[in-house]
């Protein structure tokens, strides 16, 4: 028997394509105000720059990781931030929710949510960790 294995890879203007690949190497952070999951008009700004990076760079994910204490307040107002942060870049940029990572709770400053070029998967939406706290 005789196997013939062809592979190819689609080259774009000198460059290969590779689905693997986010030519995005950085991107900023959101601040928040203190004890506030509201957008700021800055932070409104710093996103759309980021959606169009996303919708520029299609094989691109962005992880989005809020932070807080291991509080059950101090939780959920990180979880506020980073679903406020996603809900942006899908409901005003257009940017798939399957292109975002949904981190919160981590180890860090509270005010701030990161976003970081990614081309792993992970969890786009997660259930709220302390309804009773949810800032609406």
């Amino acid at each position: 028997m005789l196997f013939l294995c062809i592979s190819f890879t689609m080259t774009f203007y000198g460059q290969k394509a590779d689905a693997n690949l986010c030519n995005i190497t950085d991107l900023p952070s959101v601040q928040f105000r203190s004890n506030s999951s509201k957008l700021l008009p800055s932070a409104q700004g710093i996103l759309t720059s980021v959606g169009n990076q996303l919708k520029n760079n299609p094989t691109c994910k962005a992880k989005v990781t809020g932070y807080g204490d291991a509080s059950k307040r101090g939780q959920q107002l990180s979880w506020d931030r980073v679903n406020a942060v996603i809900k942006y870049l899908v409901e005003e940029m257009g940017i798939s929710e399957d292109r975002c990572l949904f981190l919160y709770g981590q180890s860090g400053n509270p005010n701030t949510v990161d976003l970081m070029p990614t081309t792993e998967d992970g969890p786009h939406s997660v259930p709220a960790p302390v309804s009773q706290y949810r800032n609406n």
